[in-house]
C-alpha cells in the first residue's frame, strides 16, 4: 500500500526576534584584521546539476540542457558558491534577507465581488467615485451599436438602441457580459454590455500606491503563466485607457476610467474585473521590517553582519555612498578527477516554482483570539453563512502577517537518482514544463578557494561556519549527529544538489620588515583553533543544522527516525478508485500538485485553510513533532467540488471581535 504522507521539499528557518544591525563600517576599531584564504574542497554527495547556458535557453519547447564547462570540464561558479555560503552566513548570523531587496507584489484570486466605481483624475490627483448605476443591469444593443467604441459616452434609446453622446452620464462597457466576464475584454462575441453611470457620490482619494497596485492586476493578466486563457488579451486596451488617465490633465475626456474596487480595513483593491486576483498592500520587504526588522540593510550606520561582509548596493539613508564593496571572494570550484563524469541527458520531472499565494506554506498561522476560516498578507476573514453567498468579511484585529523565516530545501534520504527523472513509462516525457538535463555523478570532488580580505575573528569564524556547518565539531551522541550539507545548483526539491564542504587550510598573511623590506609570510592557522559553535539554545540553528543534515539510511536515531521512510516531495493527491488505464494521462490535471492546495482549501470556490507546513523546531525532545503531511484524497468521479465548508474548520478561539465587512 502506497504511503500517504510526504515531506514538502522546503521547509523554513524561524527569524529571530530582531535583526542584528548594529555595525557602523565609519568607527574605527581596534580590532585585529585578516587577510588571506580558504582551501576548500566540495563534493556531491547527490547527482549535481548546473546549467550551461546557451543562445535558445529561452526556447518556448522542451530544452535539453547541458552541465556547465570550461575546457571541457565540468566546473561550479564561485558565483553559485557565494550566493549559497552568503545565505548560510547571514542565518548563522542573524543577517537581513538582502534578496529580498525588491517592492514586488503579494497576490491570490478569490471568488468574492467587487464593487462598480469610477477613477477620476482630478488635476493631479487620484479620486474613486461610486458608481450610480450600482447593479450595472444588462443592456442589449444592436449592430449599430457594435461600432460605438469601447468606453464611449452614449444615451440609450428605446428598443435596445444607443447613439454616441458626449454629454451624456451612461459609459458603455463592452467587455463585461456577467460577473464571469472581465470589463475590458473584446475578445469574445455577445449580446449584451454594461452601462457604467457616471458619476456618484466620491468615495476617497486614491494614493499613487493604490494605482500602482491597479498595474499589478493588469500585468498579472498579462503573463500568460497565469493567464493561460488563448483569447484573453492581457487587457491591453484597459491598459492604454490607464496610461491616457495619467497623461490627463484632469476634467477632460481621459480623466475617468471604469474600476471594480473593495475596500478591506482601510485599503482599496482596484481591479479590471468584478472577480479577480487581489493585490495586497503588503509587499515582502514590508513584512521583514515588521517582522523584526530583516529588510535588506539601507544606512552604513546599521548593517547587519553579512552586509558588512559580503556587501551591499542597497544603502540609501546616507549621503556617503550607496554602495560597500565585498571583502570575500569566491573563485571557481575546479574538478579534481579525470573520467567519465556524466549521465546520459534525460527528462526531469517537473520543476515548480515558488507559489507566494500558497499562504500555509509561507506565513505562520496567525495567533489571534478570533475565528477566521483563512487569512492572506493583508488581513483575516471569515466567508458569510450561505452556500449562495461569496461574501468575505475581515477581521477588525490586530494582526502582522509573520513569515515562516528564511528557506531551505531538505537533503532526500537514500536519495536514489532515478526519482528525479520522469518515469521511463509516461506517454510524454519531454514538454514545455519540463526540462532534459545532463547530470554531474555523485561523489566528485572540487577544489576552490575564499579570499578574505582585512576581517576580524569573528568574521572569520563565521565564513568557516557557513562553508562547513562546523561539521569537525559534530557530536555523534546529541540529536545532531549527522554531518550538514549545502543544496547547489537545480533540481533541490527533486534530491539534487547534495555538497559537503571541507575546509582543508586555513592561510593567513602576515607582515614582517626584513632588511628595511616590508615581507609578507603565509601562515597557517589550525580549523581546530576555531571554537565550536553553540547552537543547541538558539532555535533557528537548530533549524538550520536540521534542514542542512546529511542523513544516512541506515541511521535510527532521533532525527532521522522523524523522515525515514516518508517521501521528500511536493503535496500530492490520490484517486479514490483505482484509474481505469485510458484515465491517467487524460486526469494529469485532475491530480496534479496544485489539486492538494485546492483539497485544503475546502475544495470549493470558498477558501477555508485546513493543514499548515509544519515546523522544523520544537523545545521538547522527548516529544518531537512530525515535519511530514499527509495526501489529500481526490475524487474521480464528481464533476462538482464540494463547496460547504469542511466539518474541521480552520480556526482559534471564539470571535470576541466585531468583524467588519471589507464593502463600503
Amino acid at each position: 500500500m502506497e504511503d500517504k504522507r510526504f515531506i514538502n521539499p522546503y521547509n523554513f528557518v524561524t527569524l529571530d526576534k530582531k535583526c542584528a544591525k548594529s555595525i557602523n563600517i565609519l568607527e574605527e576599531k581596534n580590532e585585529e584584521r585578516l587577510t588571506g584564504y580558504l582551501e576548500c574542497e566540495l563534493e556531491n554527495l547527490t547527482e549535481l546539476f548546473i546549467p550551461e547556458l546557451t543562445e535558445n535557453e529561452k526556447t518556448k519547447g522542451h530544452q535539453k540542457l547541458g552541465f556547465i564547462k570550461k575546457d571541457g570540464k565540468p566546473y561550479i561558479p564561485g558565483s553559485s558558491l557565494r550566493g549559497v555560503i552568503r545565505s548560510v552566513f547571514e542565518t548563522i548570523t542573524n543577517s537581513c534577507l538582502v534578496t529580498a531587496d525588491d517592492d514586488s507584489y503579494f497576490h491570490k484570486r478569490y471568488s468574492d465581488p467587487s464593487l462598480p466605481g469610477f477613477i477620476v483624475k482630478e488635476g493631479n490627483k487620484y479620486y474613486l467615485y461610486k458608481n450610480l448605476n450600482n447593479n450595472l443591469k444588462k443592456v442589449k444593443i444592436n449592430e449599430v451599436g457594435n461600432s460605438i467604441p469601447d468606453l464611449s459616452r452614449v444615451k440609450k434609446l428605446p428598443e435596445g438602441k444607443i447613439v454616441f453622446d458626449p454629454n451624456s452620464s451612461d459609459i458603455l462597457v463592452k467587455g463585461e457580459q456577467n460577473f464571469q466576464k472581465k470589463l475590458y475584454e473584446q475578445n469574445f462575441q455577445k449580446k449584451f454590455y454594461k452601462l457604467f453611470t457616471l458619476i456618484g457620490n466620491k468615495i476617497t482619494e486614491l494614493s499613487l500606491s493604490d494605482i500602482a497596485r491597479l498595474k499589478e492586476v493588469l500585468l498579472l493578466y498579462a503573463d500568460k503563466s497565469l493567464n493561460k486563457t488563448a483569447k484573453h488579451s492581457g487587457y491591453r486596451d484597459y491598459w492604454n485607457a490607464l496610461k491616457r488617465l495619467e497623461r490627463s490633465q484632469g476634467n477632460d475626456k481621459d480623466s475617468y476610467l471604469p474600476v471594480y474596487y473593495k475596500y478591506i480595513n482601510g485599503v482599496y483593491y482596484l481591479s479590471p474585473a468584478c472577480i479577480t486576483r487581489e493585490v495586497f498592500n503588503n509587499t515582502l520587504k514590508q513584512l521583514l521590517k515588521l517582522n523584526g526588522g530583516y529588510d535588506p540593510c539601507d544606512n552604513i550606520k546599521a548593517l547587519c553582519p553579512a552586509c558588512s561582509l559580503f556587501g551591499t548596493t542597497n544603502l540609501t539613508k546616507n549621503d556617503i555612498t550607496t554602495a560597500i564593496g565585498s571583502r570575500v571572494r569566491f573563485t571557481d570550484a575546479e574538478i579534481q578527477s579525470n573520467g567519465d563524469y556524466y549521465l546520459p541527458m534525460a527528462p526531469l520531472r517537473e520543476l515548480s516554482g515558488p507559489k507566494l499565494s500558497a499562504v500555509e506554506f509561507y506565513l505562520f498561522k496567525p495567533e489571534v483570539n478570533a475565528k477566521f476560516d483563512a487569512y492572506n498578507y493583508d488581513y483575516m476573514f471569515t466567508w458569510d453563512e450561505g452556500e449562495k453567498s461569496q461574501t468575505k468579511t475581515a477581521l477588525r484585529v490586530p494582526y502582522v502577517p509573520r513569515l515562516r523565516g528564511r528557506k531551505y530545501y531538505w537533503h532526500h534520504i537514500d536519495f536514489k537518482v532515478e526519482d528525479a527523472y520522469v518515469p521511463k513509462d509516461e506517454k510524454q516525457r519531454e514538454t514545455k514544463r519540463n526540462i532534459s538535463a545532463e547530470l554531474l555523478k555523485r561523489n566528485n570532488k572540487f577544489t576552490f578557494r575564499v579570499y578574505f580580505d582585512d576581517v576580524t575573528k569573528t568574521e572569520l569564524t563565521n565564513l568557516i561556519y557557513a562553508l562547513d556547518f562546523d561539521n569537525p565539531n559534530v557530536n555523534k551522541n546529541s540529536y545532531f549527529c549527522h554531518p550538514r550539507a549545502h543544496k547547489i545548483g537545480m533540481g533541490k526539491p527533486l534530491g539534487l544538489g547534495s555538497c559537503l564542504i571541507t575546509i582543508k587550510s586555513i592561510n593567513v598573511r602576515e607582515l614582517g620588515i626584513v632588511d628595511n623590506k616590508l615581507m609578507y609570510e603565509i601562515k597557517q592557522l589550525d580549523r581546530k583553533s576555531f571554537p565550536k559553535l553553540e547552537f543547541e539554545n538558539n532555535e533557528p540553528l537548530r533549524e538550520l543544522f536540521e534542514l542542512a543534515s546529511f542523513i544516512d539510511g541506515k541511521s535510527s536515531d532521533k532525527m532521522a527516525l522523524r523522515r525515514k521512510g516518508i517521501r521528500v516531495t511536493y503535496p500530492f493527491v490520490y484517486p479514490d478508485r483505482p484509474l481505469k488505464p485510458d484515465e491517467k494521462e487524460k486526469m494529469l490535471n485532475k491530480f496534479a500538485s496544485h489539486q492538494w492546495f485546492r483539497l485544503n482549501r475546502g475544495g470549493g470556490i470558498k477558501e477555508y485553510i485546513q493543514l499548515t507546513l509544519p515546523k522544523v523546531g520544537f523545545s521538547n525532545f522527548n516529544n518531537i513533532p512530525p515535519v511530514h503531511l499527509d495526501a489529500k484524497e481526490q475524487k474521480v468521479d464528481n464533476k462538482k467540488d464540494n463547496q460547504h465548508k469542511p466539518k474541521n474548520t480552520y480556526s482559534n478561539k471564539p470571535n470576541t471581535y466585531k468583524p467588519n465587512s471589507y464593502r463600503k
